[in-house]
């Protein structure tokens, strides 16, 4: 039974690899063309700057389905698949983000906007396809005889939540970039003084601030989030973190919070954020192999079981790792 729901999944997970686009207008319908290949990492600047041999390393699982224990570790991938998804029609693809795939540097709040919605976008499609993949007859009924009926409903209740807040976030987006209207949003760029060996793009609801505040609000209150982009765009490699002023979830402290990492530990900020809060970040391959085990190790732990915001040791040494091979920060703006 254990190849029965693979094979169903599989089969019903090739039809979210094209649909429809997610852009909306100012109406607020949503546009009725076929999605392409979009990119949440510019192939072009992100991923261009860490690719060798075509290829990049990116953390993946293969999930076993009941037939075998999931497996987690570093795995290549070619350059081409790196950060895609189909996001947006070819023209709502071009046109609503050439302003941050000219090569030039983020300045502004409404570029900053730009690549908090395009990933908030991916996380979005992401939660709207498995919603509708794990309410299939077909694969529910398979998963009933194959005894993991329960496990399917606990995760479609949770992604139900996410996707109803990255729902409002999106709308918050697309609302200020219709109107550019950007008082309730707020961005930190750090830019380094060397090239990360990573990339990354992924919106999440922070649990602590960097200093160690707490900041989920009550499971029935209004429930918000941050987008981060770690990456070489317009010529340098930046670590950005934006998001919207909210009521109940204090995303703002969150944000302020980065601008007072001391600056030596700004490289192991970005890679802890990377390993606990996003599946879409890709490595230099020769930065990975060039790590030591027990470092590898500890990244994978990281990625599975990290506490964002809880101190540990594993956490402390992964902090000063980029540091170690000289990735240093230039300067921290607040974006107006």
């Amino acid at each position: 039974m254990a190849d029965d729901i693979r094979q169903v999944i599989e089969k019903h997970e090739k039809a979210k690899r094209s649909g429809r686009c997610l852009f909306v207008d100012h109406a607020g319908s949503r546009c009725t063309g076929k999605s392409i290949s979009s990119h949440t990492l510019q192939k072009s600047d992100a991923i261009k700057f860490i690719v060798e041999g075509g290829h990049v390393s990116n953390l993946g699982v293969d999930r076993g389905y009941g037939k075998t224990p999931p497996v987690l570790g570093f795995k290549r991938i070619g350059q081409s698949k790196a950060s895609v998804f189909p996001g947006f029609c070819a023209k709502h693809d071009s046109d609503t983000f050439r302003e941050i795939e000219n090569g030039l540097p983020i300045s502004t709040k409404r570029q900053a906007a730009l690549l908090g919605y395009r990933v908030t976008c991916l996380e979005y499609f992401k939660k709207e396809t498995n919603i509708a993949l794990f309410s299939n007859p077909e694969v529910r009924k398979v998963a009933k005889v194959n005894g993991t009926l329960n496990e399917i409903d606990a995760f479609l209740t949770g992604t139900k939540l996410g996707f109803s807040d990255l729902g409002r976030s999106k709308a918050e987006y697309e609302y200020s970039l219709h109107n550019n209207s950007f008082g309730k949003f707020f961005a930190v760029v750090v830019e380094f003084s060397s090239a990360l060996p990573f990339c990354f793009a992924s919106p999440f609801a922070p649990e602590f601030t960097f200093d160690g505040q707490l900041l989920l609000p009550p499971q029935d209150a209004i429930w918000s989030a941050v987008s981060v982009f770690a990456g070489r765009l317009g010529g340098c490699d930046i670590l950005m973190v934006c998001g919207f002023e909210s009521i109940d979830h204090d995303i703002v402290a969150f944000i302020n919070s980065i601008a007072k990492i001391p600056s030596e530990s700004y490289g192991g900020a970005a890679l802890n954020l990377a390993l606990e809060y996003s599946e879409n970040t890709f490595f230099r391959e020769s930065w990975i192999n060039g790590l030591d085990e027990p470092t590898k190790r500890d990244m994978i732990a990281q990625f599975m079981s990290g506490t964002p915001g809880d101190p540990s040791s594993r956490k402390q040494s992964l902090l000063s790792l980029p540091d170690r091979i000289g990735i240093g920060q230039i300067k921290t703006s607040l974006l107006q």
